[in-house]
């Protein structure tokens, strides 16, 4: 099993318990609320989304809100993309839970919940106050796993799986270590987004004025880096060194501390388009196989190198980032579609119908 390392580089509905204000739709900006998820007779809360446009959208590449990092648009690329439906907040335990659980490959039982932040574990155990275990972003799950949660989602509302998935392997913890994945065209269920789709929806989306598009991150009003303990960052973000308060403090958290590890998700404040914990939190699996980004292109709706590689991307930065960098939208993470952490979980989307 493998743990946390700190610094590894992978690099309004206003509702007081929430801490995060809901999108609305400005009348161009083709913003429609979705309600949280309903299944088996039960509402599933913080699962809301955000339908982020009604028309596709172009996205031409620039330095001028790329910083240090190129992200997925650098000068000289042209991203068009249509329109989706990008979930508020990364998935939370209890969603994860309710949809894994009693679920088999191979004669095994899958982790119904694998995550290391939970209320058993004597590092991670201990909460600030006014959160919630179930609320936390599940973690500790393989990028098979996660599209595999997907496919699952989409079953139990009815919609059509986005992706043709064969398990091979599920290592002794139940999670999924080796599979094969191929996308369904046209389908309409629960996906992982693209790296392109992720960080479109994490500057705003059409919501964002051309200095938000700039913001180093997500949800937080921050134009000129300044050092790896950003204050900016609390605002949008959980990262190293504001886990125990919200708070930018000089020294490193310990291993049972309140509020080391994960946080409840929506506690910080979103970014225009109402998309919660983007920087920050938990780093979120993306679809695409990790290469370098061609600055000389136009593409539509891009979803990484069509050949395998060896590791998927992430995008986010999570609790655990030492660099207040890692949590900027223009970061670029990447590691094995095998490998599980304690800081790496993921949020769905699916195409807008």
């Amino acid at each position: 099993m493998k743990k946390f390392v700190k610094g590894l580089l992978l690099a309004t509905f206003a509702v007081a318990m929430i801490g995060c204000k809901a999108s609305t739709d400005d009348g161009n900006g083709g913003y429609y609320e979705q309600p949280d998820i309903s299944f088996d007779g039960k509402t599933f809360k913080l699962t809301g989304s955000v339908q982020l446009m009604t028309t596709a959208a172009t996205v031409e590449g620039s330095k001028d809100y790329n910083h240090q990092n190129t992200g997925a648009f650098p000068k000289g690329r042209t991203v068009t993309l249509s329109p989706f439906i990008m979930g508020k907040y990364e998935v939370t335990q209890e969603l994860y839970e309710a949809v894994m659980t009693g679920k088999t490959e191979g004669g095994k039982t899958l982790a119904a919940n694998p995550s290391y932040c939970t209320s058993t574990s004597e590092a991670y155990k201990n909460m600030l106050p006014g959160e919630e275990q179930k609320y936390r972003p599940v973690e500790g799950v393989t990028w098979y796993d996660a599209c595999y949660f997907c496919n699952a989602l989409s079953e139990k509302l009815g919609l059509t799986k986005a992706y043709n998935i064969t398990v091979e392997t599920v290592s002794t913890n139940g999670n999924i270590t080796k599979a094969t994945v191929t996308p369904v065209a046209g389908a309409n269920g629960y996906r992982l987004p693209t790296e392109a789709e992720w960080e479109y929806a994490a500057r705003g989306g059409k919501k964002a004025t051309t200095e938000q598009f700039k913001y180093y991150f997500s949800g937080a009003t921050t134009t000129n880096y300044s050092s790896s303990k950003n204050e900016d960052l609390d605002k949008a973000g959980w990262y190293w060194y504001n886990i125990k308060s919200g708070k930018t403090e000089s020294e490193d958290p310990s291993s049972g501390d309140a509020g080391y590890g994960t946080h409840q998700v929506g506690k910080k404040d979103a970014n225009a388009a109402g998309l919660c914990d983007m920087s920050g939190n938990v780093w979120e699996w993306c679809y695409d196989w990790y290469d370098d980004i061609s600055t000389k292109e136009t593409v539509t709706d891009p979803s990484g190198p069509s050949d395998a590689q060896s590791n998927r991307v992430l995008r986010g930065g999570s609790w655990g980032s030492s660099v207040a960098y890692f949590c900027a939208v223009s970061y670029r993470g990447h590691s094995s579609p095998a490998d599980r952490y304690n800081y790496l979980g993921f949020r769905v989307c699916r195409n807008a119908e």
